[in-house]
């Protein structure tokens, strides 16, 4: 067990199982699979249906993840200020770091919302859109 995670290692061995979130988290690796391993979404020659299942399983796939992570992390202490704020120093540093590279390097799309508002609900890059997310649950814990 990581140093100062919060929680000792008997409140760990006390949890209970749960096989469903075992399932969830095969489910979620699987769309993670199928989504990244197919062809490009944008391609004519898809079937309907791919393309309905590759774009309804991104929604799913990591914010799966994310959910059951903090589902296992739980603890009933509360997790001290210390740990949520160095959670969210290996987030948004990085975050905000390649959004204005890409941005000044005019790698972000133009148009649309401001890239401050873009920037601060996680889509200054398609793919920082779980940022957001992440940021939140985090605040959460």
């Amino acid at each position: 067990m990581a140093r100062g995670s919060g929680y000792s290692s008997e409140a760990r061995s006390e949890r209970a199982y749960y096989p469903l979130v075992d399932y969830l988290k095969a489910l979620a690796v699987l769309a993670v699979v199928f989504t990244h391993a197919g062809p490009p979404v944008l391609r004519p020659e898809l079937l309907s249906m791919e393309y309905i299942l590759r774009r309804s399983w991104v929604v799913f796939h990591v914010p799966t993840f994310f959910l059951i992570s903090g589902f296992l992390y739980y603890s009933a202490q509360p997790i001290a200020a210390r740990i949520v704020r160095r959670r969210l120093a290996r987030i948004i540093p990085p975050y905000l770091v390649v959004s204005v590279v890409a941005y000044m390097l005019g790698l972000v799309p133009t148009g649309g919302d401001s890239f401050p508002f873009r920037l601060l609900i996680g889509s200054s890059i398609g793919i920082y859109y779980y940022v957001f997310d992440l940021v939140v649950l985090v605040l959460l814990t």
